[in-house]
């Protein structure tokens, strides 16, 4: 679904969970930043979500799709900070625009009172295999 998607949508980046470049906080940030066309030096935490914020707040729209993300239950440094940006980059700035691939719903992954939790501009598309 995703190679459809990026063939329709124009600038949309992607980012595998899985990979071994996204483990850390700051090597997603890096990953992040690539795939979306930027380029900038991330310093450790927590100054890499400065310069992500700063960054994709410095662009027009950053469409980003995001694949394996139930990957974020098993990566502690994925922490608050992290999706507490995410949060304001997509819905009080508007400056990034987040699909996310996951083999679990993705309210499934995120505890009450987590930050995207309460997001309700999301939208749930549930595709099945063949069988």
């Amino acid at each position: 679904m995703i190679r459809e998607v990026k063939d329709r949508v124009s600038g949309l980046g992607e980012v595998d969970l899985e990979a071994g470049a996204t483990v850390s906080r700051k090597a997603l940030v890096e990953e992040i930043l690539r795939t979306c066309g930027a380029s900038a030096t991330v310093p450790d935490e927590p100054n890499d979500l400065v310069i992500l914020n700063r960054v994709l707040l410095n662009r027009s729209v950053s469409r980003l799709a995001m694949i394996h993300f139930d990957m974020v239950r098993f990566r502690p440094s994925y922490d608050v900070n992290l999706f507490a940006t995410f949060r304001n980059l997509m819905t009080d700035s508007r400056k990034l625009v987040l699909l996310v691939e996951s083999r679990e719903f993705f309210t499934n992954l995120l505890p009450a009172g987590h930050p995207l939790s309460s997001i309700t501009t999301i939208k749930t598309v549930e595709l099945n295999g063949l069988r």
